[in-house]
């Protein structure tokens, strides 16, 4: 795919030397492929990335070699790809799991191959996360049934990563697949899976078999009309994702991270080469998570329907006779008493007197904000909006508190 991919771009430009590779014109080229025409949709972002980097892994190869001196597509960048998603796959729940297995158990034969045939193979595939390419590539020989636990083994050759991998099986997998491949040479393939094309239309029909049962054990006609509603089993869901065999993949790594796995296993049993590939691109969250996540949050409920409660009143709500003081001076500063308000209003050029016939709205009218503040010293901290709630707390207490 790879060397095809190579010689789709240089045919295109119409390269026929090194020195006639130019960057420009393969620019041209991809942005081509991408336009949309009356017969074809157009590549994505993604698929002429693939392009760009095969043709420039053979320019870091003649570099490499000493075939030429420098990669004329070297710096050249991919696009965002993110902006532009063509084919995203979406992970199948437990549920949708289970009754795609029974279905296709139970179902016709596809692909050539009986239901029981593919139903192990969908099991294989999302209980390992193996690729269809890799399953298919699979022999008798791959299978280790002695070993504690039973294993099976990916040839470099056929691995995304080109090296070999070995991989756990569960015990109960581990049995069938025994069974299954009892009659099986040891050179044979282990199962007869087609083209990856045919593979996409072969799981898409047992996806509409499952669907179909599942709406069959409706109890009522209003319930089966509410099932059809829904994305449950369907190959494409509302947000316009894949359910394709490559989807079975993305729930093993989804799983695994729901389930508490340690994020290095779950990398070491993806075969990823990095853990934000990993977890970013195939741990899937679903709205059903989220919720539950925001409903573990401590109730904010009724919280705007009592007064806070102030602090130091041990519960009490505030009052003219319990009020905490709105300004808490030094040891060394006068208390906030008539003596002090006395010695700030003699910081002012109006005399206020302080006694009974004062009004308690005049109180403390005529006292600056500048003179207040330099007459609080020692007040922690000092700033003119202590002063002012100062000011107005004694303003609204009764006289005989002030």
């Amino acid at each position: 795919m790879t060397v095809q991919r190579v010689r789709d771009l240089f045919e295109g430009c119409q390269f026929r030397r090194w020195s006639g590779i130019k960057a420009e014109v393969a620019e041209r080229w991809l942005a081509e492929q991408r336009e949309a025409t009356r017969d074809s949709a157009g590549l994505s972002r993604q698929s002429t990335n693939y392009y760009l980097t095969a043709a420039k892994s053979f320019g870091k190869w003649m570099v490499r070699a000493r075939r030429a001196r420098e990669s004329h597509l070297e710096h050249l960048r991919p696009l965002n790809a993110a902006t532009d998603r063509r084919h995203d796959r979406r992970e199948l729940s437990v549920d949708e799991v289970r009754r795609l297995l029974r279905a296709t158990y139970h179902g016709p034969t596809r692909a050539c191959m009986d239901g029981p045939e593919r139903s192990l193979i969908y099991r294989l595939a999302v209980e390992s996360g193996l690729r269809a390419n890799e399953i298919a590539s699979l022999t008798k020989g791959s299978f280790d049934f002695r070993a504690a636990p039973a294993t099976v083994v990916v040839e470099a050759g056929s691995s995304k990563r080109r090296r070999r991998d070995t991989l756990p099986l569960r015990r109960d997998t581990a049995a069938e697949l025994q069974a299954h491949l009892a009659l099986t040479l040891p050179t044979a393939a282990a199962f007869n899976l087609p083209s990856s094309d045919k593979t996409s239309r072969m799981i898409q029909g047992d996806l509409a078999a499952a669907h179909a049962a599942w709406l069959a054990e409706a109890a009522t006609v209003e319930e089966k009309a509410e099932r059809g509603r829904t994305t449950f089993l369907a190959y494409v869901d509302d947000s316009g994702r894949y359910a394709d065999f490559h989807a079975l993949r993305h729930t093993f790594i989804s799983t695994l991270a729901r389930s508490g796995v340690h994020p290095k296993v779950a990398q070491a049993l993806a075969r990823h080469s990095t853990i934000t590939l990993t977890m970013d691109r195939y741990s899937h969250t679903v709205l059903g998570e989220q919720s539950e996540a925001v409903e573990s949050l401590p109730s904010m409920a009724g919280a705007t329907d009592q007064p806070a409660v102030a602090t130091g009143t041990d519960g009490r709500q505030a009052s003219a006779e319990n009020r905490v003081a709105f300004c808490v001076p030094k040891l060394d500063a006068l208390p906030c008493t008539p003596m002090h308000l006395r010695a700030v209003n003699e910081q002012s050029t109006q005399q206020l007197p302080l006694d009974e016939t004062t009004p308690e709205n005049m109180v403390f009218s005529g006292v600056s904000a500048a003179k207040t503040q330099e007459a609080l010293v020692g007040v922690e901290p000092t700033h003119g909006g202590f002063a002012i709630r100062c000011l107005s707390h004694l303003a609204t207490a009764p006289r005989s508190n002030r």
